[in-house]
């Protein structure tokens, strides 16, 4: 299996099954499966003898609004454009001839593609209405952003890469071992020779990352930079990485692990009109795409060898952003320009 990790990725042109419906000619239908919640103004005309009989009330004021969906519909257009243009960006790609060149670009369209399909995901979750799940793929896009902007920071990006991938590498073969051993345990059958295989390729072939003390104790890197995901904003020129640390990663963190502030509210629920609840929900889902936004374009900039976007698009989608956010009252966080 690790042999052939190397030569897995270098195809970076999606097939047709895998374009977005935008890109096959088909529409983008906003409301699909999305009842609208709808009560009548005219509800004490409207009611039965049956109804007065028991007492059945109508709301006083009427309400007609739609799900997130509909109602944000412009929002996510906006957020399917830019994976959209980040998935051209890579077909239209020409993969460099020379050795290194061709190297650092399968590279970044590896972490380009990532960052794109984070993006997508991330959408697709808020346009449930599930910004809670939604989270922790914009998380992922920060940690992203954060080992690009280390491997930068090497007088060598190359060797930098072939770190990273190396403890891509290493992890593999751990969870081979894993399963392996696990088969073991419980009473199947095994291919012996492959687990010795691997213990030997653990033992040697990672020395930046693992070693054994005189005591026999195994001293495994737990990052594959050596820094944790707060070191590494600490590190960051951006000035406003420990914050995004502090206020979002920690609580996207929170959402990704189920932690008890994740379902407390949930565990004390209140008496909330429908409107009120769509409204809150509009400002969750407005503050994830945003942040996944500023992000996804700081990654796209950061990988500076596979195709850009152009200048004046990328000033299009920030203002464009500004206004979506604007509309639902999000917090004036402002994408990368």
């Amino acid at each position: 299996m690790w042999q052939d990790l190397g030569r897995s990725a270098t195809t970076f042109r999606p097939t047709a099954a895998q374009t977005s419906p935008a890109e096959n000619g088909s529409k983008r239908d906003a409301s699909a499966g999305y009842p609208q919640l709808v009560a009548n103004s005219k509800g004490n005309q409207n009611k039965t003898d049956d109804d007065r009989s028991q007492g059945a009330a109508k709301p006083d004021v009427a309400y007609v609004f739609a799900p997130q969906r509909e109602r944000m519909s412009s929002y996510f257009d906006l957020v399917f454009s830019m994976g959209a243009a980040g998935d051209d960006a890579l077909r239209g790609a020409t993969r460099p001839e020379r050795n290194r060149e061709a190297r650092l670009f399968i590279f970044d369209a590896c972490m380009f593609m990532r960052g794109i399909n984070a993006l997508k995901s991330a959408r697709v979750l808020c346009e449930e209405g599930q910004w809670e799940f939604a989270v922790g793929i914009v998380r992922q896009l920060f940690e992203l952003v954060l080992n690009i902007e280390h491997l930068k920071t090497f007088n060598d990006r190359d060797h930098g890469n072939l770190l990273y991938a190396k403890y891509g590498l290493m992890q593999h073969v751990e969870r081979d071992r894993g399963a392996l051993l696990y088969a073991k345990k419980t009473g199947r059958e095994i291919d012996e020779d492959r687990l010795q295989e691997a213990e030997q390729i653990l033992a040697n072939a990672f020395p930046e990352f693992r070693s054994v003390s005189a005591r026999g104790r195994l001293n495994r890197e737990q990052y594959w930079s050596g820094h944790n995901v707060r070191t590494l904003a600490k590190q960051s020129d951006h000035p406003l990485r420990v914050d995004q640390y502090d206020l979002l990663f920690v609580p996207y963190s929170d959402q990704a692990h189920g932690a008890p502030s994740a379902l407390v509210d949930a565990m004390f629920p209140r008496s909330v009109k429908p409107e009120a609840i769509f409204a809150k929900d509009s400002v969750h889902i407005g503050q994830t795409l945003i942040m996944a936004i500023n992000l996804y374009l700081e990654l796209w900039e950061l990988l500076e060898h596979v195709p850009q976007a152009d200048p004046e698009q990328r000033l299009a989608w920030v203002s464009a952003t500004r206004a979506e956010a604007e509309k639902f009252g999000v917090w004036p966080t402002t994408p990368h320009p």
